[in-house]
Formats: C-alpha cells, structure tokens, sequence
C-alpha cells in the first residue's frame, strides 16, 4: 500500500473512496461539473464490479447501490483536507464544479513556501528602491520648486520696482507739462536707475 492509498484509506470509507478516484481520473479532462445524482450514478456504472451488493429489504435481491449522501459526504471530508476544491455555481439550475488538487505534498509545499518568501523578499527589496528613487525625485522637484518661487518673488519684486518708477516718471512728466517746475529751470536729458534701485537723473540747465 503506497502512501496515497494509506492516507486515502485512514480519511474515507470503502464507498467514497471510490468517489476519490473518479475526481481523480475526471481531473485528467479538467474540473468536473456534475450533480450528486449523476456522479454517484457514474460512480456505480464505473466501479460496479468493486460495489458490494446490500439485499433489499423488500425484494430480498442483491442491489449494488451508492447514494448521492456517500458522495456528499466524500466531497465534504476532501474538501476539508484541501484534495479537492468547490466552486459553488451562480445559476441554481448549474451543478457546482470540483477542482482536484489531489493530496498535499508536504515538501512540495515547503518548496513553493520558501520560493514564494524569496519572490516577496525580492517584491519587497525592489519596492524600497522604488520608493527611495521617488523620494529622491520629491525632493529634486521641491528643491526645483522652491527656487522657482525665489525667482518669481524677485521678478515681483523687480516688477513693483519698476511700476514704482515708471509711477513716479510719470508723475513728474505731467507736472512738467503742467507747466510746473518740477527740477527747476532744468532739462531731463536721462536716467538712469542705479545698483541700489535709485533713479539718477540728468538735467541740463
């Protein structure tokens, strides 16, 4: 007795044991969508020969039969220990669908743990560096925005200047056409604004 057949055995009974094996030789062409009723009544045309006849207690005749309640109530042990797998179907008229995963291997398991810890360590590893460059960029961004604003301020500030000159010129100017003396009985002949952000002007008397 292999292993499978010792595990099989401590799990199910005679009768769904062989509902074991039909999942598992209906896996071989994909999930299996049946109902109760018709997989026992397969299960009984297939393993005939292995289904020990129970006499009916009406008729005294021998009868090989197995109810939908032994594939039920297989379906629901493997289920548990994770053999087979239950889809339950949306429509009330569709059968649910089995999924055979067949018996777990422990080491299998073990293998697929450990290389699904190494693919999230490595998952992780990268993440951080993504993470760290965009940290980097965030920070290249509001150093670059910062300056953008220090310029902007000096542009206003340059602006107002100037709005503040040409305010004060034309002031001047229409004092000078008013017929005001604006810098006596001189003549502007130019200005000129100085580091400081006065305005030099040059009369000609």
């Amino acid at each position: 007795m292999n292993k499978e057949e010792l595990i099989i055995g401590q799990l199910l009974s005679q009768a769904e044991q062989l509902v074991y094996r039909f999942l598992k030789e209906e896996s071989l062409h994909g999930t299996i969508k049946l109902s109760m009723k018709e997989m026992a009544k397969q299960i009984l045309h297939r393993y005939n020969d292995e289904i020990q006849g129970r006499p009916n207690p009406t008729t005294g005749e021998t009868e090989k039969t197995l109810s939908e309640a032994t594939v039920h109530r297989a379906i629901r042990k493997m289920t548990k220990e994770g053999i087979v797998g239950v889809l339950a179907s949306q429509e009330k008229s569709e059968s649910n669908e089995i999924i055979f995963y067949g018996l777990p291997d422990e080491e299998r398991q073990v293998d697929e743990l450990m290389d699904l810890g190494q693919k999230l360590s490595l998952s992780l590893s990268r993440f951080q560096s993504l993470l760290a460059r965009k940290d980097q960029e965030l920070e290249q961004v509001k150093r670059e925005r910062q300056g953008l604003f220090k310029e902007i301020d000096a542009v206003k500030a340059a602006n107002a200047q100037l709005t503040n000159t040409n305010t004060m010129l034309n002031q001047m100017l229409q004092e000078y056409l008013a017929g005001h003396e604006v810098f006596g009985q001189g003549k502007i002949i130019e200005a000129e604004k100085l580091p400081d952000g006065t305005i030099a002007v040059i009369l000609q008397q």
